[in-house]
């Protein structure tokens, strides 16, 4: 069966088995308790994207009262290969004592099942009371600190949603809300162009990167099946005829190997290659 497309792009292979604690369907709200990795191993993997963005919020007079960091990340589950999306609002300064950030949104949750919890064994101090989401396709998580929220100095624990997805892309995007006094006007700012769950077609899974080394040797970053053999293929042409380019296993870290592979066959620009597992 073929499990991974020929194209360069990132995504990887999970199962469709999710945790009950926390489950948040379209519509609902529920209350958060925080969870960690003594209470859930599921919670320890190996991360896949870690980046970091400045955001600011402005009042109506148009002047920045408050600002910080936005911590996006990815981990790839070592329980069940489940991808687990954390956001983390962070370095928060503000221009007077009584601002604070009540809460964040996320979008690209559209038609997935997801878990939403924090961690207690996290940076930060600064816990959300629940999480909610958007009605329908059920494609907005939001998380809401208006019990405390932050305020000059402090940073929130991370906020995290396991989802069943078997990929991911660029796409989403979080509105920060914040008021500069209690009950207050709230004010948004929106960070874009981050990481969101994709539901990829299951026979198929995209590779990570190409890179060629000489004549005759290929190297294949892509996230594969742990303890799975794989077989590769070469074609100058995307339709195939296919010709058989080596083999390879996925070695003690499956999701992120780098294969060597030989063919015997000259490296093209325009060569495609497709890879399946071995029965």
């Amino acid at each position: 069966m073929l499990r991974f497309s020929i194209l360069s792009a990132a995504g990887v292979l999970i199962s469709s088995s999710i945790a009950s604690a926390g489950v948040l369907a379209p519509g609902a709200t529920i209350v958060l308790s925080g969870s960690s990795f003594a209470e859930d191993p599921g919670l320890g993997g190996s991360g896949s994207w870690d980046g970091t963005m400045p955001f600011e919020i402005r009042n109506a007079a148009d002047e920045v009262f408050i600002s910080g960091n936005l911590q996006d990340s990815l981990t790839i589950s070592n329980v069940g290969d489940q991808l687990i999306f954390t956001r983390r609002i962070r370095d928060v300064v503000a221009t007077s004592g009584t601002a604070r950030i009540v809460g964040f949104t996320a979008t690209g949750f559209r038609n997935l099942e997801l878990v939403a919890e924090y961690r207690t064994d996290s940076l930060g101090t600064i816990t959300p009371g629940s999480a909610s989401r958007s009605g329908g396709s059920g494609d907005e998580v939001s998380f809401d600190f208006t019990g405390a929220g932050l305020a000059s100095g402090t940073s929130a624990t991370s906020c995290f949603t396991k989802t069943n997805a078997n990929g991911w892309t660029v796409g989403a995007s979080v509105t920060l809300s914040a008021v500069e006094t209690s009950g207050g006007s709230v004010f948004t700012t929106v960070v874009p162009d981050l990481i969101r769950p994709q539901l990829l077609p299951t026979d198929r899974i995209l590779v990570e990167s190409i890179t060629t080394s000489g004549t005759s040797q290929v190297r294949i970053k892509w996230h594969s099946i742990a303890t799975a053999s794989y077989q590769f293929y070469s074609s100058p042409d995307l339709n195939g005829p296919w010709s058989p380019a080596g083999t390879g296993t996925a070695g003690v870290n499956p999701r992120e190997k780098v294969i060597s592979i030989s063919g015997g066959f000259s490296v093209n620009p325009k060569y495609f290659f497709r890879i399946e597992d071995v029965p």
